[in-house]
């Protein structure tokens, strides 16, 4: 393949991924700050430490409903060789997501040291290679983690048991909307279904715990049946 035409013939490559990034920090400082602030307020490493699968699923379809379709036009034109109007940047709105994330760390979440250096630095180091210290420290930190989830497996299983059907229901409306959305912006049938399967298998548990839930509720008798004519 010749020099410098991977990029245009990825074209989620073109700026969408940075951007795409950017937004789904703001919308995950977004949600921070409504969990930390008002009645019930948690504390921000409450709010880590309980941030799960369902929430990083809201944001990232909050996330890709913010990137606009100019921009991903703009992308595609690079490879079909055709423009349809100037249309702005995806750097414009990258960095106009940086400075937001900026002002929403600092004046409203308190973080002493957050500027768009720092946030362009932490988004750059999610698409590095982890180097064998960091592997380490997120091995400790797991294994942390792990212990600390030990402790509430037991209520996490109540929990997951009383969830009403209708919040199963919802959810698992989200990751099918999420699923399509991937099939819809990953041109690559490969890497896609490889996303949807990934997917699956995070929310396995709850779909078989959501389809014994329907069995039961389906064989449970109702008052209406001591009301069926007699053959």
């Amino acid at each position: 393949m010749p020099l410098n035409t991977t990029a245009l013939l990825q074209p989620m490559d073109q700026g969408i991924i940075a951007t795409f990034k950017a937004y789904y920090l703001r919308e995950t400082f977004a949600q921070a700050l409504a969990r930390t602030t008002g009645e019930g307020a948690v504390s921000l490493l409450e709010f880590r430490r309980k941030y799960n699968v369902k929430n990083a699923i809201e944001n990232v379809h909050r996330a890709w409903q913010e990137v606009p379709g100019t921009s991903m036009r703009s992308a595609g034109s690079s490879i079909l060789r055709r423009r349809t109007g100037e249309q702005p940047g995806s750097s414009a709105l990258f960095r106009a997501a940086v400075e937001q994330i900026a002002d929403l760390g600092t004046k409203k979440l308190g973080f002493n040291v957050l500027d768009a250096a720092n946030i362009e630095e932490l988004l750059a180091s999610h698409g590095e290679e982890l180097s064998n210290n960091d592997l380490l420290n997120l091995e400790q930190e797991t294994a942390s983690e792990k212990e600390e989830e030990k402790d509430e497996s037991v209520l996490d299983n109540e929990e997951t048991d009383e969830l009403p059907l209708r919040g199963f229901e919802e959810m698992l409306s989200m990751v099918e909307a999420l699923k399509q959305k991937v099939m819809d912006i990953v041109p690559n049938i490969h890497r896609s279904t490889q996303a949807r399967r990934a997917i699956d298998d995070v929310f396995f548990t709850y779909k078989n715990t959501y389809e014994a839930k329907t069995k039961v509720n389906s064989a449970q008798p109702t008052l209406f049946k001591f009301f069926q004519p007699k053959g």
